[in-house]
């Protein structure tokens, strides 16, 4: 039997695009896409499948601070986590529970994720 596998590499959104201020980051990112294609070219003909996955933020102390919330709003002196999540959630097709005080861990009855899960064939 020919070997099979398969490679999953964890990059960003930011491997996929640019953004100011993290251009060391948004570098370090698409460096793991560029292995991740070279790795598909060179595994793939050992069945070996090479894909990547890319998050956008995820609520760790690696995002949750003060600079990175003056960061998504350079418009406010002294952003608050609450300033932040509303503009994070603009990346977001799902509702991001958990990322300020005042968000609900529980998505509301007209989010997209409720509505696609409860509609009929599900």
């Amino acid at each position: 039997m020919p070997p099979t596998g398969s490679v999953i590499l964890t990059s960003s959104v930011g491997g996929l695009r640019g953004h100011a201020n993290i251009g060391h980051y948004i570098a370090a990112k698409h460096g793991v896409v560029g292995l991740m294609r070279t790795l598909a070219w060179e595994l793939g003909e050992h069945n070996i499948r090479v894909n990547s996955v890319h998050p956008t933020q995820v609520n760790t102390p690696m995002v949750m601070h003060d600079d990175t919330y003056r960061m998504f709003r350079p418009d406010l002196k002294n952003p608050t986590v609450d300033d932040f999540a509303a503009v994070s959630q603009g990346m977001h097709l799902l509702p991001t529970p958990g990322w300020s005080r005042s968000t609900s861990a529980t998505p509301s009855s007209t989010s997209p994720a409720t509505k696609a899960a409860s509609s009929p064939g599900r």
